[in-house]
Order: structure tokens, then C-alpha cells, then sequence
């Protein structure tokens, strides 16, 4: 049985484990092409671009502080609730990405698709 023209398959892809990512902590992992960064605030997992939009620092190199994710270049904090940018900066938003938690397993879609 195959699929209608309007259907798409959805494959999801493992990417750590839910102990790779320290409780407010962040894990960067390599997804295909894309560098991805795994937060864990207050034991919920979140995926976003692992990459500043500003100058491509990598932020799985910065910290959490409160809510938000700090990049470790300039300084500009990144809202874990949508990626908006704070911290005295107008960046593009950080792209977020839907995350399956399966046997202890973090899964992401593959292909990748920006929550909206």
C-alpha cells in the first residue's frame, strides 16, 4: 500500500540519549548536514539550530542562563520557548525542531522541519 499524493512519510532518526543532555545543560549532535543543539531545561527536551545566525558560533559551546540559550562569542540569549533573540541583539530567531522521546531515546524528523 503506498501513499496518497497528499501523504507524506515521516521517518524519525535517533540522535542521543535523553542522559547525553544534562539537566539544564546543552548537547550539540550532528544531524546529516545540520549542527543541532539538544537543550534539557527542567527535563524537557528541545532541538534548535546549532548555529548563532549572527556569525555561525556553534552553541553548544555557551550556557543556559535562565530561559535562554547564550552564545559564547557575543553574548546574544536565544528564548528556549521560541528562539527569539534578547540580550541587546536583532537576530533572526533560532529555528526550533520537533523531538520524539522513544525508550530513552531522542529522535528527531528527518527531514528536518521548523516548528512554526
Amino acid at each position: 500500500m503506498g501513499l496518497d499524493d497528499n501523504e507524506t512519510a515521516e521517518n524519525w532518526t535517533v540522535v542521543a540519549t535523553v542522559p547525553d543532555v544534562p539537566i539544564n545543560g546543552l548537547q550539540e549532535v550532528h544531524f546529516g548536514r545540520h549542527v543541532i543543539l539538544l537543550v534539557n531545561f527542567e527535563n524537557e527536551i528541545r532541538a534548535f539550530q546549532g548555529l548563532c545566525p549572527h556569525q555561525l558560533a556553534r552553541l553548544g559551546e555557551g550556557m543556559l542562563v535562565d530561559d535562554m540559550i547564550q552564545c559564547p562569542r557575543h553574548l546574544a540569549r536565544f528564548s528556549l520557548a521560541d528562539g527569539s533573540c534578547s540580550g541587546g541583539w536583532q537576530l533572526a530567531p533560532l529555528r526550533r525542531y520537533e523531538v520524539q522521546i522513544e525508550d530513552g531515546n531522542i529522535l528527531l524528523k528527518d527531514p528536518l522541519v521548523a516548528l512554526e
